[in-house]
């Protein structure tokens, strides 16, 4: 027993010690795990995934975390957060933690559990809670032991049925959250699932437990809070059945993020694979590289509709104080807004394209500037350089446009204010029966000198490589060619003699 007393002792002398001296500098003393010590603290700035530093009543500790250390009621350490940890002195000289324990422990009254529902309001951190219900707004806590069923990331806004008692702290605690989606239809029921491959803007495919459910998309329907409709990405939709006898979507919910910059800057390419919620994959028609882009509540995307896999978009982005970079607007030229197709239904047409709102419909011919991109097509023409928006809609018989190269375009004026192309003619193609070999490599370089609407020269690493273009050849995201920039073409031999380009992409 005495032996134990004077190993405690001397444990807490050592403890005092470290907080005033360098730990290198004391005596390397083996002590064993179950001889522990309870200190509290705030944590410091320098905490790291493997160090706590600790600031406590006699000054900051430096403590070890290893595999060892038991964090089952500590899931997250937050700087300025009070923590309580049981430490103990290793062979190494280090302290090293047994066991965190966030704040001060609290018991909870689960007997007397209720359900709340309501939004995420202002202020909410990732231990507090604050919940605007019909009520009011309130405060309520989360710690390690509250269930979070899936509900991934909190933002302002985003509905949530949370189960709450009250803790011996004075505080509400939240027991569990779950997703929780208002129903603005009689009948409308909430159905959990994966977005799956088939779904377009006017239609959501969502795999569900029961299996693929077939969910129409119409102007009505609130994505405010689960634009990203990618392939695999999980999502909660209010579904109700129409007069036509088809499910309908009411709202559909995914998640979000946040942003802090006045420098911005555009950027144009395709929603990539990856995309979620919350990040933006978007494959760069400048660098033909993949940018990660957040999406948060400040994004506008008022001109985008839903985000699907292939969709081209540009998009306004900013660096915020996470260093990442955030969108603060996404546009897909092709996207007519629902104001502009209700005028469209109004006037009796059943086509719910941008054609029935055309105006100043022309021809023109131009060359085109080094300003334009995939999307955006800027024509020097005689009555001045057009600014043409290319839509998924958009004819190009000639496959590609290429600055000074002589180009037609069919131009219109849409309800967006913008001129949109219906067609653009720069090229033709010469009948080739030429049979092109079914197997096929890659080679990733950048267009070289020389090069035409019908042979393109891509230099690469292992010297410059003629591809032929013709009308077999699927450009993916690629309508601009120009010197310089970076593309991948998948190739194949051909019975003329030539390597003939079966797919170019960015």
């Amino acid at each position: 027993m005495n032996k134990f007393r004077m190993l405690g002792a001397s444990l807490l002398t050592t403890l005092v010690l470290s907080v005033s001296t360098a730990v290198g500098s004391l005596p390397v003393m083996a002590a064993p795990s179950d001889s522990t010590v309870r200190v509290s603290g705030t944590v410091e700035n320098d905490t790291s995934d493997v160090t706590l530093y600790l600031k406590t009543s006699d000054g900051v500790m430096q403590i070890r975390l290893d595999n060892s250390t038991d964090t089952s009621e500590c899931r997250l350490l937050v700087v300025g957060s009070t923590v309580s940890a049981d430490v103990y002195r290793g062979d190494d000289a280090y302290m090293h933690a047994k066991k965190l324990i966030s704040g001060t422990a609290t018991t909870v009254d689960t007997s007397n559990e209720v359900t709340v529902k309501g939004k995420v309001a202002a202020g909410t951190t990732n231990s507090l809670l604050y919940l605007k219900t019909n009520e009011g707004t309130m405060k309520i806590k989360l710690d390690g032991n509250t269930k979070l069923n899936g509900v991934g990331v909190l933002y302002v806004g985003k509905s949530l049925s949370v189960s709450v008692a009250r803790g011996s702290d004075a505080y509400m605690h939240a027991i569990s959250l779950e997703l929780y989606t208002e129903s603005s239809h009689p009948g409308a029921v909430s159905v959990p699932g994966i977005v799956a491959s088939g779904t377009s803007q006017s239609v959501l495919y969502l795999s569900t437990d029961d299996g693929i459910m077939k969910v129409k998309i119409d102007p009505d329907t609130d994505v405010s809070a689960g634009r990203v409709l990618i392939p695999g990405n999980k999502v909660t939709a209010e579904v109700y059945r129409g007069s036509d006898a088809y499910m309908h979507a009411s709202k559909i919910v995914g998640l979000s993020d946040s942003l802090s910059s006045n420098s911005t800057t555009t950027v144009r390419g395709a929603v990539s694979e990856g995309t979620t919620t919350s990040i933006l994959h978007l494959l760069t028609e400048d660098s033909g590289g993949v940018m990660y882009i957040k999406i948060d509540n400040s994004t506008d995307m008022s001109r985008c509709g839903l985000l699907l896999e292939g969709q081209y978009l540009y998009v306004d982005v900013a660096r915020g104080n996470d260093a990442y970079m955030h969108a603060t607007k996404i546009v897909n030229p092709n996207y007519t807004p629902a104001a502009a197709k209700s005028a469209d239904a109004a006037g009796g047409s059943s086509n719910t394209s941008a054609a029935a709102v055309h105006t100043d419909e022309r021809e023109i011919t131009g060359a085109p500037t080094e300003k334009s991109t995939d999307s955006i097509l800027y024509l020097s023409t005689n009555e001045g350089t057009f600014e043409i928006r290319l839509d998924v809609s958009t004819e190009m018989p000639g496959k590609a446009f290429m600055t000074g190269h002589t180009t037609r375009a069919t131009i219109y004026k849409s309800s967006d204010g913008y001129y949109h192309a219906e067609k653009v003619s720069d090229n033709q193609f010469s009948n080739n029966d030429a049979k092109v070999d079914s197997k096929t490599f890659e080679v990733r370089g950048t267009i070289g000198t020389g090069s035409s609407l019908n042979l393109l020269n891509l230099d690469t690493s292992d010297g410059t490589y003629k591809f032929k273009i013709d009308k077999g050849t699927a450009m993916n995201g690629v309508r601009y060619l120009r010197e310089g920039r970076s593309l991948k073409v998948t190739a194949a031999t051909s019975s003329d003699g030539y390597l003939h380009a079966v797919k170019i992409e960015p």
